[in-house]
């Protein structure tokens, strides 16, 4: 067992001294590579003074066990100092005087049983309270070992990750062993002689870190939330400490009740803990004291702006944006609630929501108010008068507010778009310039949220307008073809008057007329789209077309149709589409047009070949459906082409068109057939 024990801690020297010389010559001489040599340096001493102590047996535990708590407190130290440089001086210090106090003592008590055996405990509990802060110290440095693991980065955790592995490996397994040491005060040897091994296996971990590290400049990121969670730990830890010696002193002094006494001081001991974690004034406390004392700044900007942001994108969240505004600013400023005014169309800022607040909705503040002219500076307002904090009465409109704090301005592009008074609670404290900064800069940005909302409803409202102008426009365009049908029957008339056929005629015109134009308005007023569930036989509508436009000056030719074929269109609504299409040629100077039908697939194509000016192809593709584009100057609106195809498209079909100048134009439609 002596020589397994003494080969062990021998690998551990040998490898310890390898990794030292490599890191003397290669890396830099800095902070961190000189602890790290020194915890390397320390390491190999121990292993070798075990190594001898194996073979002559020179030192007892008393002399020993204080080189375990330099050799724990340089690994923690070198664990500490990778944390720079976002981990704040205040928490360094604070573990790393733990640890050199543990280390201090252990020598001290050395020393006292040295000399002073006597006088003050005995040497068994001596040894036992060494190796009782022997175990702290090795916690301590788990601790600080999570500590850096978890506040770094997940980019950098693989520049670590194999030091803490390696480091960790030592203490964990030691903690093993001394916890077993305290208690039972025997330990298996075979398992304190491979110590040495454990040792030797962890530096090839290290030396991988140097490799990875060699010049040790980690960026590691330290969260306040991290930092707020390792305090409370601390103090909680610190507390069950506490409670573990009244424990003690309670068992001593009530002899045959300290059961009793000490289930009691247990009880009420994790009941008043309890309330103290859920107290809000004290989580306010711990907040304030950790930003004040471990961080160079108050607020942790990047957390402020993604709580900014998530609250404002929040989907889910059943709040308004105005409800959402106020939150941002009540949670940033830590108060419970608040109220938005904002500039509305009568040039007054009027409540525009509220959160927390019951507020008479009827408060407005005009323009010139001296609170808005303020708040239109970009100064933060500050009512309360218990303040070292320059401040100024609140206004007469807000007395039934007893608690008023402060008015924040929500400006955009260096106009008050509008501010939101919060207010205020117990935790509130004196603001500083860097409180002012903040509210300012939040302020600013939610500025632009306000305006960008408010845009986005009046251009809503444009597009609203928008719609109803198109849909106006497209039914006057399809009235004045329906006047133009009444001017001619009103001009022959006079001619024709005594012809029956002729009287029978203009009755069947203005008959089709009227339902054409009882339609538009229907369509008008439930702004309808063209509707799908309704047919009608094409072959009676292009009848109807050819009818109503044929005359002297243009010839409408029906060739060769199928019979009762049923088309996915409302019979009124294709009318109309259709004398679009044989009014534009006619305008054209079409002496003749000829009407065709056939059936591909599921779809009935309509060709209307006529024999007119033409247009060129870069007319067709650059203008001709471009709506309220004519050419036809103040008789013409530019929508007829434009609507055909739109109609056709809504239904299921298309519109297209060949033409050449001087040639003529063919017209195609396509329609979906009503399958049988």
């Amino acid at each position: 067992m002596q020589d397994i024990a003494f080969y062990s801690f021998l690998l551990g020297a040998a490898a310890n001294i390898v990794l030292l010389l490599i890191l003397m010559v290669n890396s830099q001489k800095n902070k961190t590579a000189l602890l790290l040599a020194s915890a390397l340096t320390i390491s190999a001493i121990w292993n070798i003074l075990l190594a001898i102590n194996t073979k002559v047996a020179f030192i007892n535990g008393v002399h020993y066990l204080p080189l375990e708590a330099l050799r724990y407190s340089i690994w923690t130290l070198l664990i500490i100092s990778l944390s720079a440089p976002t981990l704040t001086s205040a928490l360094k210090h604070v573990a790393s005087l733990c640890s050199l106090a543990i280390l201090a003592i252990s020598i001290s008590i050395a020393i006292h049983l040295t000399f002073f055996e006597k006088t003050l405990f005995s040497f068994e509990s001596g040894i036992n309270n060494i190796i009782f802060l022997l175990i702290i110290s090795i916690i301590i440095g788990i601790y600080s070992i999570e500590s850096l693991y978890r506040s770094t980065s997940k980019q950098q955790r693989w520049s670590i990750k194999l030091l803490c592995l390696g480091i960790v490996g030592i203490f964990i397994y030691d903690l093993c062993i001394f916890s077993y040491l305290l208690l039972f005060h025997d330990v298996n040897l075979l398992i304190w002689s491979t110590r040495g091994i454990v040792s030797a296996i962890s530096i090839p971990l290290i030396a991988l870190a140097i490799a990875r590290n060699p010049n040790w400049s980690l960026n590691i990121f330290v969260s306040r939330q991290v930092v707020t969670t390792s305090f409370t730990l601390f103090l909680c830890s610190i507390y069950l400490a506490a409670l573990v010696f009244a424990s003690i002193y309670v068992r001593s002094i009530a002899g045959d009740l300290a059961d009793f006494f000490l289930a009691l001081l247990i009880f009420a001991s994790l009941i008043f803990l309890l309330l103290l974690l859920s107290s809000k004034s004290l989580r306010y406390q711990v907040s304030t004291f950790i930003s004040k004392h471990f961080f160079k700044n108050k607020y942790d900007y990047r957390v402020e702006w993604l709580k900014l942001i998530n609250t404002i994108s929040n989907l889910d969240s059943s709040l308004s944006l105005q409800e959402k505004i106020i939150k941002v600013l009540a949670d940033l400023a830590q108060t419970n609630g608040g109220i938005l005014w904002s500039d509305n169309s009568n040039h007054d800022f009027a409540i525009d929501g509220q959160w927390n607040m019951g507020l008479d909705e009827n408060v407005s503040f005009n323009h010139s108010h001296p609170i808005v002219q303020s708040l239109a500076s970009g100064n933060i307002v500050i009512f309360d008068s218990n303040t070292n904090n320059e401040y100024t009465p609140p206004p007469t409109e807000l007395n039934s507010l007893s608690k008023l704090w402060l008015a924040i301005p929500l400006i955009h592009e260096d106009k008050l778009n509008g501010f939101v008074v919060l207010e205020k609670t117990e935790y509130n404290e004196d603001l500083n310039w860097e409180d002012l900064d903040i509210f300012k800069t939040v302020g600013r940005q939610l500025g632009s949220y306000l305006m960008e909302h408010a845009h986005a409803n009046a251009l809503s409202e444009a597009k609203q307008f928008e719609a109803f102008h198109q849909t106006t426009t497209f039914i006057i365009h399809d009235l004045r073809n329906l006047i133009s049908q009444q001017s001619l029957l009103v001009q022959n008339a006079a001619k024709h008057k005594n012809k029956p056929e002729f009287i029978d005629d203009m009755i069947e015109t203005i008959a089709n007329s009227v339902s054409t134009m009882q339609n538009l308005i229907s369509n008008l007023h439930a702004d309808s789209q063209p509707s799908t569930n309704n047919s009608c036989t094409l072959s009676t509508v292009l009848q109807e077309c050819a009818h109503a436009f044929s005359n002297s000056a243009c010839k409408i030719n029906l060739l060769s149709q199928k019979e009762n074929l049923l088309v996915k269109a409302k019979h009124e609504d294709l009318l109309i589409q259709i004398g679009h299409i044989l009014r534009n040629a006619q305008q054209a100077n079409s002496s003749e047009i000829y009407i065709s039908t056939s059936v591909i697939d599921d779809l009935v194509e309509i060709v209307f070949d006529d024999n007119g000016d033409g247009m060129s192809q870069d007319f067709i593709d650059n203008k001709l459906f471009k709506p309220f584009y004519t050419t036809k100057g103040a008789s013409g609106m530019g929508i007829g082409a434009y609507e055909v195809r739109k109609y056709a498209r809504e239904i299921g079909g298309d519109g297209k068109v060949r033409s050449q100048v001087g040639k003529g134009t063919e017209f195609m439609i396509s329609l979906p057939i009503v399958q049988a």
